[in-house]
């Protein structure tokens, strides 16, 4: 079995208070089925955050069974995670 190599990336998203990082990292995980590996790295809660909300960073790994992916698929996907999690719970990227 040929194994493919995972690219990896730290996303980190502003969500309001009540939602846990155990729901960021379900809602990842089902957002691609080439998300591979999710999960918590940390909370950040301070002034540049906001009232009621938190910033929650998740490791990511995406990775195919079939091929490398190029950072164009890499993209597509991340953006697949974001716009779910977004959907879901209102959450924005934070750069």
């Amino acid at each position: 079995m040929i194994t493919y190599p995972a690219v990896r990336q730290d996303l980190a998203f502003v969500v309001d208070e009540t939602v846990t990082a155990g729901e960021l990292v379900e809602a990842a995980r089902e957002a691609a089925p080439e998300v591979r590996e999710a999960r918590f790295v940390s909370e950040y809660r301070g002034e540049q955050i906001g009232l009621g909300k938190k910033s929650v960073a998740l490791a990511v790994a995406f990775q195919s069974p079939d091929r490398t992916l190029s950072n164009a698929d890499a993209a597509e996907l991340r953006g697949r995670v974001v716009r779910a999690l977004a959907a879901r719970f209102g959450a924005e990227l934070r750069t």
